[in-house]
């Protein structure tokens, strides 16, 4: 985390996999209450989850958040800012990894209840608001005629429009964006996908600011100049990124070189014999083999 935060989450994926389904096998085999928190990125496991717990005997219900994605998309950023200000270094979340969870979770929740292994699903909005309820039978979830699937990924999807932000959500989402983003480009470590979805934001923004102001008004031409200045800011620090990136490139060409120099000459002092040697040990090896069997 300290070293390279922006690795951290490629660095850890294998491990963290590996933990959480080591902790939900121990939980199902010892019966417990369970309560996962997800992303539903993947549809073949969130069926392969479910349908695990409901064979092992459990009865499962389905709470799908339903998020406008600049709102989700300023979470990752406000998570990045906060950790930052706390700790001094932060937990990124790839752009790539929150998009392609945007996109699966509506599928993976009209697929886990379609195919007949959820007893109960919710789709609520950030304040708690219900959007859809449903007890389900199984039996009846994946029969050709079944609805409740489709029902709760259309709730999702209306739930994730824009303009169900309130004024005061909207105003709210602009200056925690101008907090946060700058608190960014000051004090953590960037990246170009960092960069990417500040830049992502900002044309978020320019369709939150009609939501949170009178056309034509004072604070509209305020949140209209935050958000040019963020963007001239982020074109700044992303310059700056390319100009040390290349340096960093430049210094080690050099480096590089004399290995690719070495490589060649040990290569041509060797000569055929580097070559040969593999297969003389291969050879031998193999002239031993009978020996040791007897």
């Amino acid at each position: 985390m300290r070293e390279d935060p922006l690795r951290m989450p490629e660095v850890t994926a294998q491990a963290s996999g590996a933990w959480a389904r080591m902790s939900s096998d121990y939980l199902r085999e010892r019966q417990a209450s369970v309560v996962f928190e997800t992303t539903f990125r993947q549809p073949d496991a969130v069926v392969a989850t479910a349908k695990e717990f409901r064979d092992a005997g459990y009865r499962v219900e389905v709470r799908a958040l339903a998020v406008p994605e600049a709102v989700s998309r300023l979470g990752v950023l406000s998570r990045y800012a906060e950790q930052v200000r706390d700790q001094g270094v932060g937990r990124w979340t790839p752009q790539e990894f929150h998009d392609n969870a945007a996109e699966q979770m509506p599928k993976s929740l009209e697929r886990v209840i379609s195919e007949g292994y959820v007893d109960r699903a919710l789709v609520v909005d950030r304040t708690g608001r219900t959007l859809y309820a449903a007890d389900i039978d199984p039996a009846l979830a994946s029969s050709p005629d079944a609805r409740d699937g489709a029902h709760a990924r259309t709730a999702v999807d209306n739930g994730r429009a824009l303009q169900n932000l309130d004024r005061a959500s909207a105003r709210s989402w602009l200056g925690t964006l101008d907090r946060d983003a700058n608190d960014v480009l000051d004090r953590a470590t960037l990246g170009r996908d960092v960069l990417s979805t500040i830049d992502d934001l900002r044309r978020d923004g320019a369709r939150i600011a009609p939501l949170a102001h009178e056309p034509n008004s004072a604070a509209a031409s305020t949140a209209a100049a935050r958000l040019t200045a963020l963007g001239d800011r982020t074109s700044q620090a992303r310059d700056a990124l390319e100009r040390r990136t290349g340096h960093d490139q430049a210094a080690a060409a050099p480096t590089q070189q004399l290995q690719s120099q070495l490589t060649t000459t040990l290569d041509t002092t060797l000569g055929t014999s580097s070559r040969l040697q593999p297969e003389a040990v291969r050879t031998h090896t193999q002239q031993a083999a009978p020996v040791q069997e007897r």
